[in-house]
């Protein structure tokens, strides 16, 4: 597949654009306004159009071919990088973690006063990264549980790592079916956190990058704008797409698509503190059979109203935790906040608007060093 990028005044330019370069099978896969300006001369600018639209460079049978090679190329070099990565990336951040205690005498010492200083640098640079104060105690508590008598800032380091990355866990992505029907994936959660925009991203990934065979359906029938922010990306990416517009459709629908690999679901915005939307929800998830539910979160969610949000929700058994507008945040502290107060596995982040680039499975990996931080040479916290 060949990706070109332009920038342009409106879409009819860019189909000129795109046509006359890519030739007529192209499409686009991703319209934004921008800046036509970058930095201080930026506010002076005028907004322009950026469009990102891709061509099918080889016939449908070789595509097709090249797609499961390249998935399991893919794959298998995923691994080995991850696995490679995370042994480095640890041996790296201990050693420079050890160097710069050594140049304090007072956290290297072998007394316990001073080993519970250690334990408290990082237990302030994991406050300061809003971890909440309960949750990163537990994981401090749970840290010393495990260092027993030793004192090395190795072993610390290596605790607390163990100890957050018992807590989140191994990420649990969507697998379509194979065979078997397809897989139905339920996006549920409150007003505004990009619930539409991550399941236009997951389509986009499962059906251009994966070969696979997507439809979507939305219950949003609350809000016009949104059915039409899905329908676009709908006719964009070539996905079909059905307005429910109530529960009774519901398995209409999903035999109507059942010759699919994966059934991706929009729901509309629900308040936290509103019962009876809740009970709305209750009812629509009754409807499908055996769906993975995805609860839905801003990254930028106070730790208050995480509270509120985890208790609301605590009516359905069993879900998977979506993290988005990490971008957004300084720091991915709410996918541990969120993890430790829901206990559910967590499955995908998001880190911007670029449908479908901006999303991801969860990288435990990268969250811990980040909320752990680094050791200052005059014994702070950063």
């Amino acid at each position: 597949m060949k990706v070109k990028r332009y920038l342009v005044n409106n879409i009819q330019e860019a189909m000129v654009k795109v046509r006359a370069e890519l030739g007529n099978e192209a499409f686009i896969i991703s319209n934004r306004k921008v800046k036509s300006k970058k930095g201080i001369l930026s506010f002076f600018s005028k907004s322009v159009l950026e469009v990102v639209a891709a061509v099918d460079e080889l016939p449908q049978e070789k595509k097709q071919k090249a797609i499961e090679n390249n998935r399991i190329a893919s794959e298998r070099e995923e691994k080995i990088s991850k696995l490679e990565a995370k042994v480095d990336g640890m041996e790296k951040t201990l050693t420079k973690i050890f160097e710069e205690v050594e140049k304090k005498p007072n956290l290297s010492s072998e007394t316990d006063k001073n080993k519970t200083s250690l334990f408290d640098v990082f237990f302030n640079n994991i406050i300061e990264n809003d971890v909440t104060q309960e949750i990163a105690q537990n994981v401090i508590t749970d840290a010393k549980r495990k260092c027993g008598a030793s004192d090395n800032v190795s072993a610390v380091a290596s605790a607390i790592y163990t100890t957050m990355a018992e807590i989140l866990g191994n990420p649990k992505p969507i697998q379509p079916g194979e065979g078997t029907g397809p897989k139905v994936a339920i996006f549920i959660g409150p007003t505004g956190v990009g619930k539409t925009t991550t399941l236009a991203k997951l389509a986009g990934n499962f059906s251009l990058v994966q070969g696979k065979k997507v439809a979507m359906l939305t219950t949003d029938t609350y809000r016009i704008s949104a059915v039409d922010q899905l329908k676009t990306y709908a006719d964009i990416m070539g996905i079909p797409l059905t307005v429910l517009y109530s529960a009774d459709d519901v398995r209409a629908a999903v035999e109507y698509y059942s010759d699919r690999d994966l059934i991706l679901v929009d729901t509309a915005g629900r308040s936290h503190k509103s019962e009876t939307q809740f009970e709305e929800i209750s009812a629509l998830l009754e409807k499908f059979t055996n769906p993975e539910v995805f609860l839905v979160l801003s990254a930028v969610t106070n730790n208050r109203t995480l509270k509120e949000i985890s208790q609301s929700y605590n009516f359905i058994k069993n879900f998977k935790l979506v993290i988005t507008k990490t971008d957004e945040s300084a720091t991915p502290a709410v996918v541990l906040n969120s993890k430790m107060m829901l206990n559910m596995p967590l499955s995908y982040v998001t880190n911007g608007q670029s449908v479908p680039d901006d999303i991801e499975v969860v990288n435990t990996d990268k969250i811990i060093k980040n909320l752990m931080g680094s050791i200052a040479n005059d014994g702070s916290s950063r």
